[in-house]
């Protein structure tokens, strides 16, 4: 049931313990990653819905377009290539996925197919689709999640037929600067990970592992996992670091 008369500030006051008891979830459509450079719906299917004797302005089931062009087809090579020419262009966060990042937030779901947030967080996001294998056991783990809805950019790649390698690092080592303020002004380290440890990589080993498999051979239609070469946690490895949000949250009894 929807209250209408819920207000902006009930919003705030009750998202705001929400994410202090570690229980908030976020919601995040095409309007968040359009900053960064990325179409929406309507622009990435407004070919297609031509094609197909359509105003995609006039659409309002979007998804509805999509399948209708899968069926006429008999396939969707044409919208996987269209996903895959889209969504692998150079873009970059924006402030409020670094913004969105540094909150306890362990669930983010998104109809996106761009994998900023994942670049974004410090905390170890898996981007994830309702087919992964694995999605059963990182959520029983709790693990820091972004469930894509709709599909994942390397997903329409994999299923393509084109020749393709994929890096997936697991978290960056830079992005955790986004907290020296508050760690400088605050003392305080915000994130959502509390004590998990997180295999963080430097975003320039990535470049090197990607400058070996461009300059090596068969690499074609393989997937590789990079992480650093240790597990820790946000207080390692400095005694007596700053408090996490957890901390925070649910400080230790005196």
């Amino acid at each position: 049931m929807v209250d209408n008369d819920f207000t902006k500030e009930q919003l705030i006051s009750e998202y705001s313990e929400k994410l202090m008891d570690g229980s908030a979830a976020l919601f995040a459509g095409a309007g968040l990653s359009m900053p960064a450079g990325f179409v929406n719906w309507k622009d990435l299917l407004r070919g297609i819905a031509t094609d197909l004797g359509l105003a995609v302005d006039r659409e309002y089931d979007l998804i509805a377009v999509a399948q209708y062009h899968e069926n006429r087809r008999g396939n969707r090579t044409r919208l996987n290539e269209k996903l895959i020419v889209e969504f692998t262009r150079k873009a970059q966060p924006t402030e409020n996925h670094r913004l969105i990042a540094q909150l306890p937030i362990h669930t983010v779901w998104t109809t996106n197919y761009d994998q900023l947030f994942e670049a974004a967080s410090s905390n170890g996001y898996d981007g994830l689709t309702f087919k992964s294998d694995v999605l059963g056991s990182k959520v029983r783990r709790g693990d820091p999640l972004i469930l894509k809805v709709h599909g994942d950019v390397d997903e329409n790649l994999s299923r393509s037929g084109l020749s393709f390698t994929i890096l997936r690092p697991h978290a960056f080592f830079q992005n955790t600067m986004m907290s020296a303020a508050t760690i400088a002004g605050q003392g305080v380290l915000y994130g959502t990970s509390a004590d998990i440890a997180l295999s963080m990589i430097d975003s320039r080993d990535v470049a090197l592992a990607a400058a070996s498999l461009l300059t090596g051979n068969g690499h074609s239609g393989r997937i590789y996992d990079l992480t650093g070469s240790e597990a820790i946690t946000n207080t390692y490895p400095i005694p007596g670091a700053p408090r996490t949000v957890h901390d925070e949250a649910y400080p230790a009894p005196a």
